[in-house]
């Protein structure tokens, strides 16, 4: 004897899939009732058509990363509520989450920061960082919300950056908040979006959208991303930008300080040199000043002791040194 499924469906997928229903009365807000019901449809059927829908992806345009947008909303959730998920199922190839969906309620909410810590997801590196709280740069983070199974937990759970964590964690408390108000259900869709090669994920397009209402829906995309970082998808490795900007504005400092010294020094030399030279120039002058003097005439080739010798008129006085260099010799006389 199969054994009952407790599921929720929406009235429309209860009457055609189940054939529980008759001819339901067309109403503003659907309806969802969790009933004890025999499996009607083969879990072949319903699962294949549920991965044939994850294969189906919008195009969808998400902005660069500005190195502070945690998330980007970019609209309203295109979901089908038809769409009969009666459990989480995940698309994916190798290590690679692609895409996963599951109906949520209350019982099954989980916030997805709550993971196996022992398990390591592909792309994920211990790595140190100063500037990052905490010391570690990784995390480990569900992409969907929801209370699983050991192994489909480890299946959702991707490394990520502290600010993915804080951004899917905001869009997480919309689900838990209509929750909370309503006890409904919702359906959740991840979609992981990939470099090429790559391991870890550049983000992730997260929709909702209630499914017994539209009181709650919503399309946005989450960078795995981290301000002042610079993230190799394809390795994990790390630049710290705000590091590498705080050692470049030092070594910029240190090359000012270092030319502010050679300029001061420079100026020194040239300050040191003009002194020496006024120096040597009062030396010179002393010199000369302190040095014999004698006369010379304005004719003839022979300096005086006496200006009055010879019958000189108006003759220059002059240091001996210079008149011995114009040629000049003693007078015999005077000298």
């Amino acid at each position: 004897m199969k054994k009952p499924l407790k599921i929720g469906l929406a009235l429309v997928i209860g009457a055609s899939v189940l054939g529980i229903f008759s001819d339901p009365e067309p109403s503003e807000n659907r309806t969802y009732e969790e009933q004890q019901v025999e499996e009607q449809t083969p879990e072949k059927d319903w699962h294949e058509q549920v991965l044939k829908s994850l294969e189906q992806k919008e195009e969808t345009e998400i902005p660069d990363y500005d190195q502070k947008t945690q998330y980007v909303d970019l609209m309203k959730s295109s979901l089908d509520q038809d769409l009969p998920v009666r459990s989480l199922t995940i698309k994916g190839e190798g290590e690679r989450i692609q895409s996963a969906v599951v109906t949520i309620d209350q019982k099954n909410f989980e916030e997805s920061a709550q993971i196996d810590h022992s398990f390591t997801p592909a792309g994920y590196k211990e790595i140190a960082s100063e500037n990052i709280e905490g010391g570690e740069f990784f995390v480990k983070n569900k992409i969907l919300p929801c209370k699983t199974d050991p192994a489909s937990n480890n299946q959702l759970t991707i490394a990520a950056t502290h600010s993915f964590q804080n951004g899917i964690s905001y869009w997480e408390s919309q689900i838990k908040q209509y929750l909370d108000d309503t006890n409904n259900h919702v359906l959740v869709r991840a979609d992981l979006i990939y470099e090429e090669e790559a391991a870890l994920c550049s983000g992730i397009i997260l929709q909702a959208r209630s499914v017994e209402d539209d009181e709650l829906s919503f399309k946005a995309y989450v960078y795995n991303e981290e301000p002042d970082f610079k993230i190799n998808k394809q390795t994990s490795e790390i630049r710290d930008l705000k590091k590498e900007a705080e050692e470049a504005e030092r070594a910029r400092l240190e090359q000012e300080r270092l030319a502010e010294e050679a300029r001061l020094a420079e100026e020194a030399r040239i300050a040191e040199e003009a002194r020496l030279a006024q120096e040597a120039a009062m030396q010179a002058q002393q010199a000369e000043a302190a040095e014999t003097q004698v006369w010379i005439p304005r004719t003839g080739h022979k300096y005086h002791s006496d200006p009055n010798c010879s019958g000189m008129k108006n003759p220059s006085q002059v240091p001996l040194s210079q008149a011995q260099a114009s040629g000049f010799g003693p007078c015999k006389k005077c000298y």
